[in-house]
């Protein structure tokens, strides 16, 4: 039934999309920090887990522990500041649907351990997050702070993957992120773009106040739809009409311009080495993409990695 209701609202989503059709020309691509340094594409965000899932599966094997590879959680693929484009809108609304439905089961390490005893299973715990013992507190200017075990192997992996130091710097760089988007966010021009969005809004019968609004109304409606085909049939329904309605409401306010304008100055203000920085973190993700094999993909449910 699960499955059914899945593929029916899916195919809503998918044939309701199509069916309109961009009648205009395919706007600048949308401003996001530092080229996007913090935040990596959907597409490249899959590479790094399934090179990660891999990693982590080595390091359990090296200690005697056999691991199922998790696959990826699909999220839309948002801006961060919230900007949609018409084409993406009247393609997947805000991509909130098509991600909840395409959620995978539960975690295959839970089939994997059943049965084990539980000194076995507080083992592989042990050995896969490590233990308080060796736990480190990780901190940064305008980001929240990190607690990571350096003895398990979802922080080992990690450093195999993208070298000593990693956590720091992308840590320290997701601060740096954040204080951007709040400069941005925070000038006047924003605030008068926004309110003359919320305008369009209201003269489409739609009340929100901000664009985080708009896209909360709906990741409340989902949450509540369950898994009732009609009711998620509705949210998809909703998904789409809000979103076309958002995006052209951000292109006659002419928002994505204005956050332009005001990222570009933001980031002039930033030192030399928060340029440094974002130059640091993307180049380490791009090494793992480039060392990830083509055609790729995390197994959903296949024998575990390792011993068992």
């Amino acid at each position: 039934m699960r499955i059914r209701t899945a593929v029916a609202a899916a195919a809503l989503l998918t044939v309701v999309g199509c069916s309109q059709a961009p009648d205009h020309r395919a706007s600048m691509p949308l401003p996001v920090p530092l080229n996007g340094a913090a935040q990596p594409a959907p597409d490249e965000e899959r590479v790094l887990h399934e090179a990660e899932e891999r990693a982590v599966a080595s390091c359990m094997r090296d200690k005697g522990f056999g691991y199922r590879r998790v696959p990826p959680v699909p999220a839309p693929g948002a801006n961060p500041y919230g900007l949609l484009t018409r084409e993406e809108a009247e393609d997947d609304g805000y991509g909130m649907t098509s991600a909840a439905l395409a959620a995978p089961g539960p975690d295959p390490n839970v089939r994997l351990t059943e049965g084990w005893s539980t000194e076995r299973r507080k083992g592989w715990e042990r050995a896969l997050v490590g233990t308080s013992r060796h736990e480190r507190t990780i901190t940064a200017r305008h980001a929240p702070s990190l607690r990571v075990n350096t003895n398990g192997c979802v922080y080992q992996s990690q450093i195999e993957l993208y070298g000593r130091g990693w956590e720091e710097a992308r840590l320290a760089l997701e601060g740096v992120n954040a204080k951007l988007l709040d400069d941005v966010t925070s000038t006047k021009a924003y605030a008068k773009g926004q309110r003359a969005w919320a305008r369009c809004m209201r003269s489409r019968g739609e009340p929100y106040s901000t664009l985080d609004d708009a896209r909360g109304a709906i990741q409340q409606q989902l949450a509540g739809a369950g898994t009732t085909p009609e009711a998620l049939r509705r949210v998809a329904r909703k998904e789409l009409d809000l979103a076309v309605g958002d995006a052209q409401c951000q292109d006659e306010s002419k928002l994505a311009d204005i956050i332009r304008t005001g990222q570009r100055r933001a980031e002039k203000q930033l030192p030399d080495s928060a340029h440094r920085l974002a130059e640091r973190v993307s180049a380490a993700r791009q090494r793992v993409v480039a060392d990830t094999p083509a055609g790729t993909a995390t197994p959903r449910n296949t024998a575990a990695d390792g011993p068992t």
